[in-house]
């Protein structure tokens, strides 16, 4: 019995780590999400002010 409540508690740990390194990989999605945001509102930008300036608007 022992044995098994061992393993119940190791299992349980495992999956706590697991939900865990999830979760930073999600934290980590959105912080990428943001930056990819981030730089193509950059692009967009510089696009429009080129074709600004090259009287193509």
């Amino acid at each position: 019995m022992n044995a098994i409540r061992e393993d119940r508690i190791e299992q349980r740990q495992a999956v706590t780590g697991l939900a865990e390194a999830v979760g930073v990989l999600i934290a980590g999605q959105a912080e990428h999400a943001r930056m990819l945001e981030t730089l193509v509102t950059g692009q967009t930008a510089v696009l429009e002010e080129l074709r600004r300036l090259s009287g193509k608007q």
